[in-house]
């Protein structure tokens, strides 16, 4: 049995048959607490296994497959991951919020409701990557604007996010529409810009209106 981290062998004390792919995990972490880096993701031969999912991993030993990897990632490893999906992300929360707004107006509260859930998702996606931004990209931000960028649009995020719950817990569709349809697009708009900022900081990136 072949274990690998990140693509490259690695030979581990103490494996014996009962270990699970659970305690591979356990054991590839300790390792790594000091580095800065954290597991994300098992591939056992052709299954891939979230590191989150530990009823799953903890019921298989690693003696069952030929190939176990052990996939890691930093913490500005999943911020840049991050920066890539946020277009769509923010195209899905406009889209949702939209027609959250647009079924709130008509009268068609339960379904605007099913998609609102969809849209704090998002919101709640773009809080945390905006307050992980500080660590992961604190050289960036300590040369350049941008941190008081991310911190206005954390505060605006916040307040928004905020009036949303108060509106649905009074049951007052049409202010919760008119923030969903007037106030939650330009919060991402701004998000945008932050992200393109900070994308062209990443070692390969230009700045904008500069070629490489």
């Amino acid at each position: 049995m072949n274990i690998l981290l990140n693509g490259e062998p690695i030979t581990i004390d103490g494996i014996t048959p009962e270990v699970t792919l659970a305690d591979l995990v356990e054991l590839i972490s300790a390792e790594l607490k000091d580095s800065g880096a954290a597991v994300m993701e098992v591939v056992a031969d052709d299954t891939r296994l979230s590191a989150d999912q530990a009823d799953v991993l903890s019921a298989h030993k690693i003696v069952e497959y030929q190939t176990v990897e052990i996939l890691t990632a930093t913490a500005r490893d999943l911020l840049e991951m991050a920066l890539e999906e946020g277009p769509d992300v923010f195209d899905f929360i406009d889209e949702r919020a939209l027609s959250v707004a647009s079924d709130l107006r008509i009268g068609k509260i339960k379904e605007a409701m099913e998609r609102q859930l969809e849209t704090l998702d998002g919101l709640e996606w773009l809080s945390s990557i905006l307050k992980n931004l500080a660590v992961g990209f604190a050289p960036e931000m300590s040369e350049r604007s941008i941190e008081s960028s991310r911190s206005q649009l954390m505060e605006q995020l916040a307040a928004q996010m905020t009036a949303l719950q108060k509106a649905h817990e009074n049951n007052d569709w049409v202010g919760l529409a008119d923030i969903l349809e007037y106030e939650i697009p330009p919060i991402t708009a701004q998000a945008r810009e932050l992200f393109d900022e900070l994308k062209s900081l990443m070692p390969g990136k230009s700045e904008p209106g500069e070629t490489e």
